[in-house]
């Protein structure tokens, strides 16, 4: 995973949700 973010982490584009939900399916 890019800049070692967990998907539980918040979506770092700034959505407020996690990115496991939020962006993890594009990259």
């Amino acid at each position: 995973m890019t800049f070692g973010i967990s998907p539980y982490d918040p979506c770092p584009c700034g959505s407020g949700r996690k990115y496991k939900k939020c962006c993890l399916s594009k990259e």
